[in-house]
């Protein structure tokens, strides 16, 4: 899974989204998404960053222990913690 940024003018907003519905088939209403679609971010002049998402869960304990077997696999990580909250 990824998370990703995008940025744009204000005249510049319909042809952002017109590429990101051809790049991701999806119809954008903020500037930031998620997509399994792992693209080159190099070759958009829209997209900012990308955040790769090693882990997630819906439980905190479970989250835990995804992490630590991801630390023991890879050498050099670096941890970021984004926690979304249900309303």
């Amino acid at each position: 899974m990824f998370l990703y940024f995008i940025n744009y003018r204000s005249d510049e907003e319909e042809i952002c989204k017109l590429e990101m519905r051809a790049i991701f088939n999806k119809n954008l209403s903020q500037k930031y998404f998620f997509s399994e679609k792992n693209f080159d971010i190099d070759r958009s002049v829209f997209i900012k960053y990308k955040i790769d998402i090693l882990a997630s869960s819906n439980s905190f304990e479970e989250l835990v222990k995804r992490l630590k077997n991801l630390i023991f696999r890879r050498k050099n990580i670096k941890l970021s913690i984004l926690m979304l909250m249900k309303r």
